[in-house]
């Protein structure tokens, strides 16, 4: 993701879209749907503020979070889901129960030929939203990328994760960082395409 996207989800179309996949059956909501809603925007950049849900102490919970973790040394938009493991920051993060997910729209990339640039925009096929895994920290977060499927790495050579319903329920249980890892790389076929805008 080259960290544009659009998203308008509210707490409680959240709360619905986690109901009616089934993804809360070991989890109860501690969810306030009458506070203020984030204003909907159609391009969402970098430090911008969504809505993420996450599990704390066994509770879904749904928190405005910026996107882009400070760490330390730089702000981390997007996490490699192959590095997720692998590199001690992140993996301690997944190990500690610091994941969470986003619901988008969908997002944007641009393809650069030339001096022509074409914008693209990437949804999932057959259902309105795209569940994005995020690892966060505080009240910040990091969306996980992989590589592009075969029809549009033309565009972008990654892409944004898309979770199904089974991988949100695991996602939302207590697991280590190898568990996560698997859930992260586990086959659906959610199938993301692109349109030029």
């Amino acid at each position: 993701m080259c960290g544009r996207a659009r998203s308008g989800a509210t707490r409680s179309q959240i709360l619905k879209i986690l109901n009616d996949m089934n993804a809360l059956n070991d989890v109860s909501a501690d969810v306030d749907t009458s506070l203020p809603n984030i204003q909907r925007t159609d391009n969402i950049g970098p430090g911008m503020t969504m809505n993420i849900a996450v599990v704390d102490s066994g509770k879904l919970q749904i928190k405005e979070m910026g996107w882009g973790v400070n760490m330390g040394f730089k702000k981390l938009f997007n996490v490699r889901s192959e590095d997720a493991e692998i590199k001690r920051v992140y993996s301690s993060m997944m190990q500690n129960n610091q994941r969470g997910l986003v619901f988008l729209d969908g997002y944007y990339e641009t393809l650069k030929q030339g001096k022509t640039n074409s914008k693209y925009y990437f949804t999932e096929e057959t259902e309105d939203t795209l569940i994005v895994p995020v690892l966060q920290r505080g009240y910040a977060f990091s969306t996980f990328t992989k590589p592009a499927d075969k029809a549009i790495e033309y565009i972008h050579q990654r892409q944004a994760v898309a979770f199904d319903a089974q991988q949100v329920a695991d996602w939302f249980k207590p697991c280590d960082k190898f568990q996560a890892r698997d859930i992260l790389h586990s086959f659906n076929d959610i199938t993301i395409c692109a349109n030029v805008v």
